[in-house]
């Protein structure tokens, strides 16, 4: 068993500072100068021995089902965006091929596409 430099009566009263007064982990951390993931720790470890339930996102969405909530998750669908411009005024390269893409000697005929 690892032996804390931090005494139990410490550790309590800094969780209890956390959960009385909604305070941030990482603030009271930075303010005490203790890593933060010890303090999460603590923190889990006080509502284990505690008997009290950790806030997750299930319990809320359980609490609004039971108060007849609908809960759907959206997914927007992306707005489609026109990126040509036909209606200008610059030259338009000819059409040499034609559509005729056989080509007798390697290196005669070169063809590629823009996406």
């Amino acid at each position: 068993m690892r032996i804390s430099k931090y005494g139990k009566e410490f550790r309590d009263s800094t969780v209890q500072l956390i959960l009385n007064n909604n305070e941030s982990v990482i603030k009271v951390a930075s303010d005490l100068d203790i890593n933060s993931k010890t303090l999460y720790h603590w923190v889990k470890m006080y509502k284990k021995e505690h008997n009290i339930p950790s806030k997750t996102i299930q319990s809320s969405y359980y609490h609004w089902i039971k108060a007849g909530c609908i809960i759907k998750k959206v997914k927007m669908k992306r707005r489609y965006k026109n990126t040509t411009d036909s209606n200008h005024n610059l030259p338009i390269a000819p059409n040499i091929l034609n559509r005729d893409f056989y080509a007798s000697n390697p290196d005669e005929k070169w063809v590629g596409n823009i996406i």
